[in-house]
């Protein structure tokens, strides 16, 4: 695929690949003095990189030109390069002939929504969906709207898909003959967005073609992080063709390099049901029209891709992908793997903090959590938490429910009953003076806080995370009285000082060229504490807080800010209870909270061990990997890797298949050959008793 081959690089790679990351240096000026950015919320989006913006710039933008011309230099070229990425996209998530990748809008949801249409728009009868418990919205409502039935699979007593549960499911729906009538679709998160925990993937897949169903992956939050696989290899030749998936999707923005990218999708050719493209075609998807008839082309990509597309962001997405495949997936399992175990070790022991999820097991470098001021019993708000890291230690992380509320709740231990609660309260409409428009309860919105540890961090980056969330953990709740909250959009801000979104006080208005005035005004890179500074800061801030006065430092009580119908649900301390706590600790009494997260989660006996999951599957690749030796690592020089971003490109173009398979091929024919079944294989793929 690309002519600089890596296997294992070593650490210069992440020296190398931070200094190649757009705005590692930046630095901002906040409330407590300037801060320099510490980057951790990579499962949201990652930040771009220099050797991919050059790349783009030097060798893309000049030639720029759009791909629906055809003969001249510049349009062909840029064709070709784009096609080249597509190229790369396949080959890089394991795909074969009978694959087809499609560029979508700008993420995963665009994926899911042409999927869905390809799938099951206008179909009667409505196919029935199955969907994990880790499930984002994107992979929940668009399947809602079509669905006759929605089947919800919960966490086992490990914290993962309960798989014994699946089958259950998916025997009654055999049993009720639903098979014969209808689709039924099971799509499922390849890893957890909020707990970073991974799915057995090839286990879940085999299960549903066991029974007839399609098998359909968001990889959303684990594309990053592992090796996509649309056909693996689990072992067992006749098991191969079961495990292979019906479809994947995933964002490119989330990948290091990855903004202004765009949404993959990718699925057999078969999964195309829907004859009408979505969004009703449009240019360059026919062969020809007349003023009364019209015929699409017969490629499915062409096809599906409307209109002029992004044609920057497809071949930077596949830019992108090299890059991931030249760094490879060892490197970036076990340096991730090493920061969420230090993290959660550390973590674990502090009792104001309340991990989400399991703990153990193998996992991506996600964590959520909640700080919990043991004194009173409430949580701090998730948005005070995450404007306190930004303000005193320039951590950028996030705060809410990570668009998956449904897993959210559970994790939080929000009952359904509770859940009814605030889905009634929340959108109970408040009168804004200021501006004259109708808000909401939104500060009640229930959600944590997420940290996300990407590969490219320094051992520092981590060392001064652990300590930063330790501090606020602590003493966060001294720095409350400072803060001012927003009832309707759910918000904490610091109070006094300046602000630091009023201070960049960049805005696109004032853009203009060639003026300099239209650069962005930041503080400089050099004036700025260390890790450790603003560590020892924010110490001695909270040494004296008690002997400052604050905006809160009256008698004044905020829950008179809420009715009285709001109260019971409230979970957060308050900037009032806060000051009392710190002036008056012995008149301060414990509150109930509404809910309490879950900690009840059972180690599995799986484990680390690779030999227990599916061969080839997320976890299995995560266990093999780091049951590996490091010392196999090749070593690198400097101008090895300053090469390697110089050198960066796309290569290949692999022509598509033009061959049909038939819709019954989906679900037909999976388990040829059991007869020879292997009694020795994982036993997870076990537990499926699948049909020999």
């Amino acid at each position: 695929m690309g002519s600089l081959e890596l296997t294992f690089p070593n650490h210069q790679i992440i020296e190398d690949m931070k200094k190649d990351i757009i705005g590692e240096d930046f630095v901002f000026q906040g409330p407590f003095g300037p801060r320099k950015c510490l980057y951790l919320d990579q499962t949201a989006s990652g930040k771009p990189l220099k050797s991919v913006e050059t790349f783009v710039m030097q060798n893309i933008l000049p030639i720029y030109a759009n791909t629906h011309s055809t003969t001249s230099f510049c349009a062909s070229q840029v064709s070709q390069y784009r096609e080249e990425a597509r190229n790369i996209v396949k080959e890089s998530c394991g795909g074969c002939d009978d694959d087809v990748v499609i560029f979508c809008g700008s993420g995963s949801t665009g994926a899911i929504h042409k999927l869905v249409h390809a799938i099951v728009e206008e179909r009667d009868p409505s196919p029935v969906v199955i969907l994990g418990p880790f499930e984002h919205h994107s992979n929940i409502l668009p399947w809602r709207n079509v669905a006759h039935k929605v089947i919800v699979i919960p966490e086992d007593e490990h914290g993962l898909l309960d798989i014994k549960h699946l089958e259950k499911v998916l025997e009654k729906l055999e049993a009720d003959k639903v098979f014969q009538n209808r689709i039924v679709i099971g799509a499922f998160s390849a890893a957890s967005n909020v707990t970073g925990a991974v799915t057995d993937d090839i286990a879940v897949t085999i299960m549903m073609h066991k029974y007839g169903g399609f098998s359909v992956w968001d990889y959303s939050a684990a594309a990053p992080h592992v090796t996509i696989d649309m056909n693996p290899d689990t072992g067992y030749e006749h098991l191969n063709k079961a495990a292979k998936k019906d479809a994947i999707f995933f964002s490119g923005h989330k990948f290091t390099g990855g903004p202004q990218t765009t949404g993959i999708l990718m699925a057999k050719k078969y999964a195309f049901l829907n004859p009408v493209p979505d969004g009703g075609g449009g240019g360059g998807t026919v062969l020809f029209v007349t003023k009364t008839h019209h015929q699409y082309l017969h490629e499915i990509f062409e096809k599906e891709e409307a209109g002029t597309p992004n044609i920057i962001g497809s071949i930077r997405l596949g830019l992108v992908l090299q890059l991931k495949n030249n760094i490879g997936t060892p490197l970036v399992v076990r340096r991730e793997n090493n920061f969420v175990r230090k993290v959660l070790e550390a973590w674990s022991a502090v009792p104001e903090i309340k991990i989400l999820g399991y703990t153990s097991m193998p996992r991506l470098p996600i964590v959520s959590l909640l700080i919990q001021h043991l004194q009173t019993g409430m949580f701090l708000h998730h948005d005070f938490v995450v404007g306190l890291l930004n303000d005193l230690f320039g951590i950028q992380c996030r705060g809410g429910c990570m668009c998956a509320g449904p897993f959210g709740q559970s994790l939080l231990g929000i009952n359904e009953e509770l859940a009814k609660e605030y889905e009634r309260i929340l959108p109970q409409p408040r009168k804004s003076d200021s501006q004259h428009l109708e808000t909401f309860n939104m500060l009640f919105k229930p959600g944590f806080i997420r940290i996300s540890l990407p590969f490219h961090a320094s051992d520092e980056d981590i060392d001064f995370t652990i300590d930063a969330v330790k501090f606020v953990a602590k003493h966060g709740y001294k720095f409350l009285p400072y803060y001012s909250f927003n009832i309707e959009n759910g918000t904490f801000r610091f109070t006094e000082g300046p602000c630091w979104t009023e201070v960049i006080a960049n805005k696109l208005h004032s853009f203009n060229l060639p003026s300099e005035d239209s650069l962005i005004d930041k503080t400089s890179e050099d004036d700025h504490p260390s890790y450790s500074e603003c560590l020892e800061y924010a110490e001695n801030v909270a040494s004296i807080v008690h002997l400052v006065d604050s905006p809160h430092s009256s008698t004044g009580d905020d829950t008179k800010a809420f009715s009285e119908e709001l109260r019971p649900l409230r979970w957060f301390l308050l900037p009032s209870e806060a000051t009392r706590c710190i002036k008056d600790p012995k008149s301060v009494t414990k509150t109930r909270c509404p809910f309490t997260p879950r900690s009840d989660y059972k180690n599995h006996e799986y484990g680390n061990n690779p030999e227990r999951w599916a061969n080839g599957s997320i976890p299995h690749q995560i266990c093999s990997i780091l049951k590996q030796e490091s010392s196999s690592d090749t070593i690198l020089t400097s101008s090895q890797v300053s090469e390697l971003f110089r050198k960066l490109r796309l290569e290949g173009c692999a022509t598509i298949s033009k061959a049909k398979r038939k819709v019954s091929n989906a679900t037909s024919g999976f388990m040829d050959d059991s007869s020879s079944y292997d009694e020795e294989r994982c036993d997870l793929c076990k537990s499926s008793n699948v049909k020999r």
